[in-house]
């Protein structure tokens, strides 16, 4: 990938993700635009409500009812950007999906560290960020077992077979920031032309950023969650694009994946070549991690 110009991260994203919005693909263009229409409503909608005091919390040691989670998402739609409201909606969201699979304990998330206003403006950015968390009990390869009996239209026995064979980036837990696209990103080369990229294209890109791939596991949950809030109802990659995960290999192959329209169903492909890089096929990432993660450069 041909070195330019940046001074930071922000200036690193608009290059990259200016073609998004304004490249070849027009039927790209219009899902961006429509999506940056929906976030900036959403921003609006947000700075109307007024935002609940935080206060201190624990995971609940008994069965959270539907209801909860139902009540969490009603609210979230009406402060979209408040910590406390995100917190509310995870936790019912773990509650609710993974008891009597999980203890209290594990189920625990800690207090969402990010301001209104540093999620504003992650949802302001190319592509949106909004605020993801997973305890450590499910970031790891063996949890995805849970996953799958959580959510049993997404993942095969035989999936969860393959993936629990594969190398996975277990410290990627807690809260972080996603990408809060439907069309996969990352698929703007340097020129603006909506080609793909390459592995080690998207790895520079990455460094270059301070973000990380993401996993199996936090795609897969990060997917549900994102059609349970603000009403989406919609799942990552239902439009024709496939996102590769960094973060799990499968004999030294970065694994890719996208979701089959509102079904759930997750369709994992075991063997992405590092040089592959065609127009649908993007990335997806996480950053702004609360545990201490190194580039990837550094790790390998």
């Amino acid at each position: 990938m041909a070195k330019d110009h940046v001074s930071g991260p922000a200036e690193a994203a608009r290059d990259y993700f200016s073609g998004f919005i304004n490249g070849p693909d027009r039927s790209r263009s219009a899902a961006a635009q429509k999506l940056v229409i929906e976030i900036e409503s959403w921003i609006a909608g947000a700075s109307s409500a007024s935002s609940p005091a935080s206060r201190p919390h624990q995971a609940p040691t008994v069965v959270v009812p539907e209801i909860t989670l139902s009540r969490a998402v009603e609210k979230l739609k009406w402060t979209r950007t408040n910590p406390q409201s995100l917190w509310d909606y995870f936790d019912a969201f773990y509650g609710v999906h993974f008891h009597g699979m999980l203890g209290a304990r594990d189920r625990r998330i800690p207090d969402c560290p990010y301001t209104e206003g540093r999620i504003r403006d992650w949802l302001k950015g190319y592509p949106p960020k909004i605020p993801f968390v997973i305890p450590r009990a499910l970031s790891h390869v063996e949890s995805l077992q849970h996953v799958a009996k959580a959510f049993p239209a997404m993942l095969t026995n035989k999936d969860v077979d393959q993936v629990q064979r594969s190398e996975n980036d277990d410290g990627i837990y807690g809260w972080m920031s996603i990408d809060a696209a439907i069309d996969a990103p990352y698929r703007v080369n340097s020129l603006a032309n909506i080609t793909g990229l390459s592995e080690g294209e998207l790895a520079e890109l990455f460094d270059r950023l301070g973000r990380l791939g993401q996993t199996v596991n936090v795609y897969a949950l990060s997917g549900q969650a994102l059609y349970g809030m603000w009403g989406w109802g919609r799942f990552p990659d239902t439009n024709g694009t496939d996102s590769r995960l960094l973060g799990t290999r499968f004999q030294g192959d970065a694994i890719g994946g996208h979701f089959d329209s509102k079904a759930g169903r997750l369709a994992l492909d075991f063997r992405v070549p590092k040089d592959r890089h065609e127009a649908h096929l993007g990335a997806r990432s996480v950053g702004d991690l609360t545990t201490n993660r190194p580039p990837a450069s550094a790790r390998h």
